[in-house]
């Protein structure tokens, strides 16, 4: 049988060794410094909601997207009615409804046709953008059928609520610039900001 001392430094050395443990564990995520960007933008203009796009002061390298977006054609409608997407990313235009449609996008920066396509059901049409800009799309049969792509080279994007409010996390803490995208250029813009370690609010409906 061990002696009481024995058993006494037994355990010392286990409560010792618990403590250590506490010590090197990693902080609880609530601990964290955190880098939230948080504001308001414009509202949705007709019926689109606004983008915030966020690019660093400083030039760096980033690996470019290409992986397929759909935009798809069901129940008289394009579907989604705005999608953001990134300079070299390839969007597949297809008609899911048994009705003829077809697909003309303009370049808006440009005022010029960029393509007019059929879509017929099971026959998509695929098309890589490969210039930044605003384009409007249309469905030449159907009048009614309209939707918008934004097409960036940002290294963040969200798209606001309908109401203007927006949030991005885990921001790399430094000088950007913030640009404003609506459906109505009158509320475009741009400004510059500092990023810090915590919580950074924007007004962006003040130019």
């Amino acid at each position: 049988m061990p002696s009481l001392a024995r058993k006494i430094a037994q355990l010392s050395a286990v409560v010792a060794l618990a403590g250590a443990c506490r010590a090197q564990a990693p902080p609880d995520q609530e601990d964290l410094p955190v880098q939230l960007l948080l504001g308001t933008a414009p509202a949705a203009a007709r019926g689109v909601p606004t983008v915030v796009l966020l690019r660093p002061q400083e030039v760096t390298g980033r690996s470019m997207r290409r992986d397929t977006l759909v935009m798809d054609q069901f129940g008289m409608a394009f579907s989604p009615g705005l999608l953001v997407l990134e300079r070299g990313q390839t969007v597949r235009f297809q008609n899911s409804e048994d009705v003829v449609h077809n697909v003309q996008v303009r370049w808006l920066d440009r005022d010029s046709t960029l393509f007019n396509a059929g879509t017929a059901q099971g026959s998509p049409f695929h098309f890589t953008f490969e210039e930044t800009g605003s384009y409007d799309v249309y469905c030449d049969i159907h009048p009614g059928m309209t939707a918008m792509l934004l097409v960036h080279d940002a290294a963040m994007v969200v798209t606001a609520a309908r109401d203007g409010s927006f949030r991005l996390e885990d921001i790399p803490p430094g000088s950007y610039s913030v640009e404003v995208w609506s459906a109505d250029p009158r509320l475009r813009g741009r400004r510059s900001v500092v990023v810090g370690v915590g919580r950074t609010e924007l007004d962006l409906r003040d130019r």
